[in-house]
């Protein structure tokens, strides 16, 4: 097996001061298959690498991952989110947070928020990747199951997918990290972090909202998840619920600025490889979220962690709530 190691040129993520205002954009409906009127057989019709088995999304081959994943990059904020509701045989994982959430909102169980924190359910703060991934963590890519959990992931071969879609994970289990911090230090990668923004630029708390406590959170993250590498930072607003904090809509958000500079490593079976960089920007009025993706398109080329560069992956964000305005700058 060959290792090399691969260092890009700087990437911009994102333009300066990008703004998303309460509003929608034009759907173009008419021009995406993906967002057709039946939304649940869309993916087939667009790539027939794909099928959904007893809640589970599954790819033929890598290729057909980056097919779904680059047609979901391509819908507005609105549309990703209306794609996922309308899912009739797959819950994914970004559909499975909402609906943690509105039932937190009810008093009946805990939020989204709530659950990552006590690991009862992995942080995929992508929202690419959380649409392909089901509820429990799990997609399966050619040969390979994964699972996403706290803090790593884990593979099987796909024979260990049973029939009525539970995995036995006693046999052939691979246990990896998101992250990878080894080697030269000036080289890093972490799962996603959150700060949490309890005061506005005036050092006041936030407007109330149903009368309960509101907070901003600015995400960032730098992770590896086997088949695909994320780079990208998000923020959203809060609401302090009985069990725990939960999503509300926000005014207006703008990304200032993020770029980061960063490599990757490679394994290869002596073949050649090509890769992809897509910037995506998701807009609604519940995240205002900026991502950088990439794959490798040969099969047999297994494409390792990412890592920035220390000190030059910078994230700076505005949210604004009620008229309360919020600047938060981060650097890794």
């Amino acid at each position: 097996m060959k290792k090399n190691l691969l260092i890009a040129t700087v990437i911009s993520v994102g333009l300066t001061s990008t703004t998303f205002l309460a509003c929608t954009k034009e759907s173009g409906n008419d021009k995406n298959p993906l967002i057709k009127n039946d939304y649940s057989t869309a993916q087939r019709m667009v790539n027939n690498g794909i099928s959904v088995e007893n809640g589970i999304m599954i790819f033929s081959k890598i290729e057909d991952v980056k097919t779904q994943i680059d047609e979901l990059a391509n819908l507005s904020g609105e549309e990703l989110d209306a794609y996922n509701k309308a899912q009739s045989d797959f819950t994914s994982l970004y559909r499975q947070y909402q609906i943690m959430d509105e039932a937190a909102d009810k008093d009946l169980a805990i939020s989204a928020d709530s659950a990552i924190a006590t690991k009862q359910i992995t942080d995929i703060p992508d929202d690419l990747l959380a649409s392909i991934v089901n509820k429990d963590g799990i997609v399966v890519v050619g040969d390979s199951v994964y699972q996403f959990l706290a803090d790593q992931y884990r593979t099987t071969a796909k024979t260990n997918l049973n029939d009525d879609g539970s995995v036995d994970w006693s046999n052939g289990i691979h246990v990896y990290a998101m992250n990878s911090n080894y080697g030269d230090q000036n080289w890093a990668s972490f799962n996603p972090e959150s700060r949490f923004l309890y005061e506005d630029n005036n050092n006041n708390t936030w407007p109330k909202s149903n009368n309960k406590r509101v907070r901003a959170l600015h995400t960032t993250w730098c992770s590896y998840y086997g088949f695909y590498s994320s780079i990208g930072a998000k923020v959203k607003m809060e609401r302090h619920g009985t069990f725990g904090w939960i999503n509300i809509p926000h005014d207006v958000a703008t990304f200032n600025d993020l770029h980061a500079y960063f490599r990757s490593w490679e394994f290869t079976y002596y073949v050649p490889y090509t890769r992809s960089y897509i910037n995506h920007t998701t807009y609604n009025q519940n995240v205002h979220q900026k991502t950088l993706y990439y794959f490798w398109g040969v099969p047999m080329a297994i494409s390792g962690p990412i890592q920035h560069k220390v000190n030059e992956f910078v994230s700076k964000v505005t949210i604004t709530f009620k008229g309360a305005t919020k600047a938060d700058t981060w650097i890794h």
